[in-house]
Protein backbone atom coordinates (compact mmCIF):
# COMPACT_ATOMS: atom_id res chain seq x y z
CA UNK A 1 0.00 0.00 0.00
CA UNK A 2 1.03 3.78 -0.06
CA UNK A 3 2.58 5.87 2.89
CA UNK A 4 -1.10 6.54 3.77
CA UNK A 5 -4.91 6.75 3.27
CA UNK A 6 -6.94 8.77 4.73
CA UNK A 7 -10.76 8.62 5.43
CA UNK A 8 -12.66 11.32 6.05
CA UNK A 9 -15.77 11.55 7.93
CA UNK A 10 -18.87 13.74 8.28
CA UNK A 11 -17.89 16.00 11.47
CA UNK A 12 -14.71 17.20 10.15
CA UNK A 13 -12.01 15.17 10.26
CA UNK A 14 -10.52 12.33 8.77
CA UNK A 15 -8.51 9.45 10.11
CA UNK A 16 -4.70 9.15 8.64
CA UNK A 17 -3.48 5.38 8.70
CA UNK A 18 0.06 5.71 8.42
CA UNK A 19 2.48 2.26 8.22
CA UNK A 20 5.07 2.01 10.78
CA UNK A 21 5.96 -2.19 10.20
CA UNK A 22 4.08 -4.52 11.48
CA UNK A 23 1.99 -1.73 13.11
CA UNK A 24 -0.09 1.40 12.37
CA UNK A 25 -0.57 4.68 13.87
CA UNK A 26 -3.92 6.70 14.26
CA UNK A 27 -4.11 10.17 13.41
CA UNK A 28 -7.05 12.84 12.61
CA UNK A 29 -5.95 15.30 11.03
CA UNK A 30 -8.55 18.25 9.57
CA UNK A 31 -10.80 18.03 6.68
CA UNK A 32 -10.95 20.51 3.79
CA UNK A 33 -14.81 19.34 3.93
CA UNK A 34 -17.18 18.87 5.43
CA UNK A 35 -20.33 16.59 4.16
CA UNK A 36 -23.55 17.59 6.22
CA UNK A 37 -25.89 14.83 4.38
CA UNK A 38 -26.62 11.92 6.40
CA UNK A 39 -24.49 8.36 4.93
CA UNK A 40 -24.31 4.96 5.69
CA UNK A 41 -21.35 3.79 8.34
CA UNK A 42 -18.73 1.66 7.71
CA UNK A 43 -15.96 -0.07 10.09
CA UNK A 44 -12.56 1.18 9.40
CA UNK A 45 -10.15 -1.01 11.52
CA UNK A 46 -6.32 0.68 12.52
CA UNK A 47 -4.26 -0.61 15.02
CA UNK A 48 -2.56 1.43 17.38
CA UNK A 49 0.69 0.90 18.76
CA UNK A 50 1.09 1.10 22.20
CA UNK A 51 4.01 2.28 25.21
CA UNK A 52 2.94 -1.01 26.80
CA UNK A 53 4.79 -3.91 26.56
CA UNK A 54 1.73 -5.85 27.25
CA UNK A 55 -1.89 -4.88 26.61
CA UNK A 56 -4.42 -7.05 27.90
CA UNK A 57 -7.28 -5.13 26.51
CA UNK A 58 -8.55 -4.31 23.03
CA UNK A 59 -10.34 -0.87 22.94
CA UNK A 60 -13.47 -0.72 20.34
CA UNK A 61 -14.47 2.94 19.32
CA UNK A 62 -18.05 3.25 17.48
CA UNK A 63 -18.37 6.77 16.20
CA UNK A 64 -21.42 8.07 14.57
CA UNK A 65 -22.09 11.36 13.00
CA UNK A 66 -24.99 12.63 11.66
CA UNK A 67 -24.71 16.62 10.80
CA UNK A 68 -22.39 17.40 12.60
CA UNK A 69 -23.15 16.26 16.01
CA UNK A 70 -20.58 13.50 17.21
CA UNK A 71 -21.61 9.95 19.52
CA UNK A 72 -18.81 8.15 20.77
CA UNK A 73 -19.50 4.47 22.65
CA UNK A 74 -16.44 2.38 23.85
CA UNK A 75 -16.35 -1.21 24.49
CA UNK A 76 -13.63 -2.72 26.16
CA UNK A 77 -12.81 -6.50 26.02
CA UNK A 78 -9.66 -9.06 27.08
CA UNK A 79 -7.55 -10.00 24.59
CA UNK A 80 -7.10 -13.56 23.53
CA UNK A 81 -3.30 -13.01 23.33
CA UNK A 82 -0.45 -11.19 24.63
CA UNK A 83 -0.15 -8.10 22.29
CA UNK A 84 1.67 -4.70 22.16
CA UNK A 85 -0.89 -2.89 20.09
CA UNK A 86 -4.32 -2.03 20.79
CA UNK A 87 -7.42 -3.07 17.94
CA UNK A 88 -9.37 0.18 17.18
CA UNK A 89 -12.42 -0.21 14.77
CA UNK A 90 -14.37 3.33 14.14
CA UNK A 91 -17.53 3.11 12.80
CA UNK A 92 -17.29 6.15 10.60
CA UNK A 93 -20.39 7.75 9.29
CA UNK A 94 -18.94 8.30 5.79
CA UNK A 95 -19.66 9.98 2.04
CA UNK A 96 -18.96 6.73 0.55
CA UNK A 97 -20.58 7.94 -2.80
CA UNK A 98 -18.56 9.72 -5.92
CA UNK A 99 -20.99 12.67 -6.37
CA UNK A 100 -18.64 14.23 -8.54
CA UNK A 101 -21.14 13.37 -11.14
CA UNK A 102 -18.42 14.73 -14.25
CA UNK A 103 -18.66 11.95 -16.26
CA UNK A 104 -15.32 10.78 -16.28
CA UNK A 105 -13.69 7.15 -16.78
CA UNK A 106 -10.12 5.53 -16.89
CA UNK A 107 -11.71 4.57 -20.25
CA UNK A 108 -13.89 5.74 -22.90
CA UNK A 109 -16.83 3.64 -23.12
CA UNK A 110 -17.46 2.18 -26.83
CA UNK A 111 -20.80 2.36 -28.39
CA UNK A 112 -23.19 -0.19 -27.12
CA UNK A 113 -23.32 -2.80 -30.14
CA UNK A 114 -26.63 -3.92 -31.89
CA UNK A 115 -28.29 -6.33 -30.02
CA UNK A 116 -28.30 -8.85 -33.68
CA UNK A 117 -24.41 -8.78 -33.06
CA UNK A 118 -24.25 -11.09 -30.10
CA UNK A 119 -20.40 -11.83 -30.12
CA UNK A 120 -19.54 -8.31 -31.06
CA UNK A 121 -21.68 -7.44 -27.46
CA UNK A 122 -20.16 -10.22 -25.35
CA UNK A 123 -16.74 -8.63 -26.54
CA UNK A 124 -18.60 -5.24 -25.67
CA UNK A 125 -19.05 -6.35 -21.93
CA UNK A 126 -15.91 -7.79 -21.51
CA UNK A 127 -13.87 -4.82 -22.49
CA UNK A 128 -16.03 -2.16 -21.21
CA UNK A 129 -16.96 -3.42 -17.81
CA UNK A 130 -14.15 -3.87 -14.93
CA UNK A 131 -15.59 -6.38 -12.27
CA UNK A 132 -17.40 -10.04 -12.02
CA UNK A 133 -18.10 -12.96 -10.40
CA UNK A 134 -15.53 -15.65 -10.37
CA UNK A 135 -17.08 -18.76 -9.60
CA UNK A 136 -14.54 -22.08 -8.34
CA UNK A 137 -14.81 -25.48 -7.90
CA UNK A 138 -14.09 -24.96 -3.65
CA UNK A 139 -11.52 -27.02 -2.16
CA UNK A 140 -12.49 -25.55 0.92
CA UNK A 141 -16.00 -26.97 1.54
CA UNK A 142 -16.90 -30.62 1.70
CA UNK A 143 -18.20 -31.90 -1.58
CA UNK A 144 -16.77 -29.36 -3.28
CA UNK A 145 -19.16 -26.71 -4.20
CA UNK A 146 -19.02 -23.81 -6.19
CA UNK A 147 -17.64 -21.08 -4.89
CA UNK A 148 -18.22 -17.62 -6.04
CA UNK A 149 -16.33 -14.91 -5.39
CA UNK A 150 -16.48 -10.79 -6.91
CA UNK A 151 -12.81 -10.38 -8.95
CA UNK A 152 -11.52 -7.54 -10.87
CA UNK A 153 -10.61 -7.98 -14.47
CA UNK A 154 -9.63 -6.53 -17.72
CA UNK A 155 -9.22 -7.56 -21.11
CA UNK A 156 -6.19 -5.07 -22.49
CA UNK A 157 -5.83 -1.78 -22.23
CA UNK A 158 -8.18 0.82 -22.96
CA UNK A 159 -7.12 0.99 -26.59
CA UNK A 160 -6.80 -2.68 -27.05
CA UNK A 161 -9.06 -5.47 -26.32
CA UNK A 162 -8.21 -9.20 -26.38
CA UNK A 163 -11.51 -10.93 -25.28
CA UNK A 164 -9.64 -12.71 -22.66
CA UNK A 165 -10.47 -11.59 -18.64
CA UNK A 166 -6.53 -11.00 -17.15
CA UNK A 167 -6.45 -10.85 -13.75
CA UNK A 168 -4.49 -9.90 -11.05
CA UNK A 169 -4.46 -12.27 -8.23
CA UNK A 170 -2.42 -14.32 -5.09
CA UNK A 171 -3.07 -17.48 -3.56
CA UNK A 172 -3.98 -16.28 -0.50
CA UNK A 173 -7.17 -15.47 -2.02
CA UNK A 174 -9.93 -18.77 -2.02
CA UNK A 175 -10.68 -18.34 -6.00
CA UNK A 176 -6.68 -19.08 -6.58
CA UNK A 177 -6.30 -21.85 -4.10
CA UNK A 178 -9.60 -23.30 -5.60
CA UNK A 179 -7.48 -23.11 -9.07
CA UNK A 180 -4.52 -25.24 -7.53
CA UNK A 181 -6.47 -27.57 -6.98
CA UNK A 182 -8.94 -27.78 -9.88
CA UNK A 183 -8.91 -24.70 -12.39
CA UNK A 184 -12.10 -24.95 -13.98
CA UNK A 185 -13.76 -21.26 -13.51
CA UNK A 186 -16.55 -19.42 -14.87
CA UNK A 187 -16.96 -15.79 -14.76
CA UNK A 188 -19.82 -14.30 -14.97
CA UNK A 189 -20.84 -10.26 -15.99
CA UNK A 190 -23.74 -8.21 -16.17
CA UNK A 191 -24.44 -4.99 -17.78
CA UNK A 192 -26.26 -3.87 -14.03
CA UNK A 193 -22.78 -3.17 -13.26
CA UNK A 194 -21.85 -0.61 -16.07
CA UNK A 195 -22.50 2.78 -13.96
CA UNK A 196 -19.52 1.74 -11.52
CA UNK A 197 -17.59 2.70 -15.03
CA UNK A 198 -17.16 6.41 -14.63
CA UNK A 199 -18.61 9.11 -12.55
CA UNK A 200 -22.46 10.14 -13.28
CA UNK A 201 -22.62 6.85 -15.47
CA UNK A 202 -26.39 6.23 -15.41
CA UNK A 203 -27.86 2.37 -15.31
CA UNK A 204 -29.33 0.88 -18.38
CA UNK A 205 -32.94 1.23 -18.17
CA UNK A 206 -33.47 -2.57 -18.39
CA UNK A 207 -31.55 -2.98 -15.22
CA UNK A 208 -32.37 -0.65 -12.99
CA UNK A 209 -35.15 -1.76 -10.50
CA UNK A 210 -36.23 1.86 -9.47
CA UNK A 211 -37.61 2.24 -13.20
CA UNK A 212 -40.27 -0.07 -11.85
CA UNK A 213 -39.92 -2.17 -15.29
CA UNK A 214 -35.79 -2.68 -15.39
CA UNK A 215 -34.29 -5.67 -12.96
CA UNK A 216 -31.01 -6.95 -13.56
CA UNK A 217 -32.67 -10.43 -14.36
CA UNK A 218 -34.10 -8.78 -17.27
CA UNK A 219 -33.31 -10.34 -20.41
CA UNK A 220 -32.70 -6.95 -21.84
CA UNK A 221 -30.11 -6.23 -19.16
CA UNK A 222 -27.49 -8.28 -20.73
CA UNK A 223 -25.35 -11.54 -18.61
CA UNK A 224 -22.72 -13.55 -20.08
CA UNK A 225 -21.00 -16.47 -18.17
CA UNK A 226 -17.25 -17.09 -19.60
CA UNK A 227 -16.40 -20.76 -19.09
CA UNK A 228 -13.02 -21.82 -18.80
CA UNK A 229 -9.82 -22.66 -17.20
CA UNK A 230 -7.97 -20.01 -14.69
CA UNK A 231 -4.35 -20.37 -14.99
CA UNK A 232 -1.48 -18.20 -14.09
CA UNK A 233 0.49 -16.20 -16.84
CA UNK A 234 4.05 -16.62 -16.09
CA UNK A 235 6.27 -13.96 -16.12
CA UNK A 236 9.32 -16.02 -17.65
CA UNK A 237 7.15 -17.85 -19.84
CA UNK A 238 4.80 -15.46 -21.40
CA UNK A 239 6.69 -12.51 -21.17
CA UNK A 240 4.99 -10.24 -23.65
CA UNK A 241 1.47 -11.23 -22.33
CA UNK A 242 2.43 -11.00 -18.77
CA UNK A 243 3.55 -7.48 -19.26
CA UNK A 244 0.67 -6.56 -21.63
CA UNK A 245 -1.94 -8.05 -18.91
CA UNK A 246 -0.08 -6.57 -15.83
CA UNK A 247 0.18 -2.82 -17.76
CA UNK A 248 -3.81 -3.58 -18.51
CA UNK A 249 -4.58 -3.89 -14.65
CA UNK A 250 -3.02 -0.94 -13.48
CA UNK A 251 -4.29 1.24 -16.32
CA UNK A 252 -7.65 0.64 -15.45
CA UNK A 253 -7.40 -0.71 -12.11
CA UNK A 254 -4.70 1.87 -10.75
CA UNK A 255 -5.04 0.88 -6.85
CA UNK A 256 -3.39 -2.21 -8.32
CA UNK A 257 0.44 -1.22 -7.62
CA UNK A 258 0.21 -0.15 -4.01
CA UNK A 259 -1.68 -3.50 -3.01
CA UNK A 260 1.10 -5.08 -0.59
CA UNK A 261 4.00 -6.62 -2.12
CA UNK A 262 4.03 -9.44 0.40
CA UNK A 263 1.21 -10.92 -1.41
CA UNK A 264 2.91 -12.08 -4.17
CA UNK A 265 0.90 -11.38 -6.58
CA UNK A 266 0.19 -12.64 -10.15
CA UNK A 267 -1.30 -12.26 -13.63
CA UNK A 268 -4.30 -14.99 -14.19
CA UNK A 269 -6.10 -15.51 -17.44
CA UNK A 270 -9.47 -17.29 -18.03
CA UNK A 271 -8.81 -19.89 -20.95
CA UNK A 272 -12.47 -19.55 -22.46
CA UNK A 273 -13.91 -22.75 -23.30
CA UNK A 274 -17.73 -21.68 -23.50
CA UNK A 275 -19.69 -18.37 -23.77
CA UNK A 276 -23.41 -17.88 -22.03
CA UNK A 277 -25.18 -15.03 -23.42
CA UNK A 278 -28.23 -13.38 -22.84
CA UNK A 279 -29.34 -10.42 -24.13
CA UNK A 280 -32.78 -9.93 -25.27
CA UNK A 281 -35.88 -12.10 -24.88
CA UNK A 282 -36.01 -16.36 -26.03
CA UNK A 283 -33.69 -17.77 -24.28
CA UNK A 284 -29.73 -17.63 -24.12
CA UNK A 285 -26.95 -17.87 -26.83
CA UNK A 286 -24.35 -20.36 -27.43
CA UNK A 287 -21.36 -18.23 -29.13
CA UNK A 288 -18.98 -20.46 -30.39
CA UNK A 289 -15.17 -19.49 -29.15
CA UNK A 290 -13.30 -18.98 -32.18
CA UNK A 291 -15.96 -16.79 -33.66
CA UNK A 292 -16.02 -14.07 -30.44
CA UNK A 293 -12.50 -14.44 -30.38
CA UNK A 294 -12.37 -13.15 -33.96
CA UNK A 295 -14.34 -9.99 -33.12
CA UNK A 296 -12.98 -6.29 -34.21
CA UNK A 297 -14.49 -4.35 -31.34
CA UNK A 298 -13.21 -1.05 -32.99
CA UNK A 299 -14.04 -1.81 -35.97
CA UNK A 300 -17.33 0.70 -36.67
CA UNK A 301 -21.19 -1.10 -37.28
CA UNK A 302 -21.35 0.95 -40.52
CA UNK A 303 -17.52 -0.54 -42.20
CA UNK A 304 -19.19 -4.09 -40.95
CA UNK A 305 -22.25 -3.70 -42.76
CA UNK A 306 -21.27 -1.86 -46.05
CA UNK A 307 -18.81 -5.08 -46.06
CA UNK A 308 -21.61 -7.60 -45.92
CA UNK A 309 -23.36 -5.71 -49.09
CA UNK A 310 -20.01 -6.07 -50.67
CA UNK A 311 -20.14 -9.67 -50.50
Amino acid sequence: MGDFENWSIGGGASFRRIHQSASYVCKTVPSQQRDQSPRPSRLVPCMLRSSSSLCPFAVMSLISIHRGMMIVSLFVGLLLASSSSLVVAVMINNNDYDESGDGSCICALLERPNVLVKAKRARWMVHSLNFGILSTISSRLPGNPPFGNVISFVDGLCETSTGVPYFYGTYRDQSFMDAQKNPSASLTLSEASLPSLCTGTHPIKACASYTGRGDPENPVCARLNLTGKLVEVKQEENPAEYEMAQAALFQRHPVMPDWPENHHWIVAKLEIEDIWFIDYFGGPSILPVEEYLAVDLFRSLEVENADDHDR
